[in-house]
């Protein structure tokens, strides 16, 4: 949007593949995104088995699962299938402006939170976030490993949307 605002380069390249109109969607889907926060998604964790969990911020998807790994007693690895995004942001880190989004290592402002949560409660966790206008997904899994994070090369993209219909996902 600030790009656009200032019509710079940046924005002209970004126009090539998305509109003025796309734009302004996002911007509201990154709103709506950062006005939830994650007070109801922690809250919720008391219910299940959480072993870890922090929010997702300057480091990224895969900085911060690295640093998870590198920190827990035994060695595991992070293999991530789903990467939730804004609207079209893959497409414009992919053309415009490579903020390495597709790889994990964006830095968000207001990421959210990574919650590393036992398989028998996953789903019953994105369901409580459902019910409670959040969004969830289920981008992965920890398995015994080296310390390290995989991301899929089949990787799945999925626009995170003002609508949350599609935010539960089952793997």
């Amino acid at each position: 949007m600030q790009w656009r605002n200032e019509n710079n380069k940046l924005w002209s390249k970004c126009n090539e593949y998305i509109s003025e109109d796309e734009v302004f969607e996002i911007n509201e889907i990154a709103k709506l995104s950062m006005s939830r926060l994650n007070k109801k998604a922690a809250e919720l964790m008391g219910k299940y088995k959480v072993g870890a969990c922090t929010d997702v911020t300057g480091f990224g998807l895969t900085g911060h699962c690295q640093n998870l790994a590198t920190a827990q007693k035994i060695s595991l690895k992070f293999e991530i299938n789903l990467l939730p995004v804004l609207y079209k942001t893959d497409v414009i880190s992919k053309n415009a402006f490579n903020f390495q989004l597709c790889e994990g290592y964006s830095a968000e402002t207001s990421g959210g939170l990574l919650v590393i949560i036992d398989k028998m409660d996953s789903q019953n966790y994105l369901k409580d976030l459902l019910e409670n206008g959040q969004w969830g997904w289920i981008i992965g899994k920890v398995e015994e490993g080296n310390r390290t994070v995989e991301i899929s090369k089949n990787v799945k993209i999925e626009y995170a949307t003002d609508t949350m219909q599609n935010s539960l996902h089952k793997f």
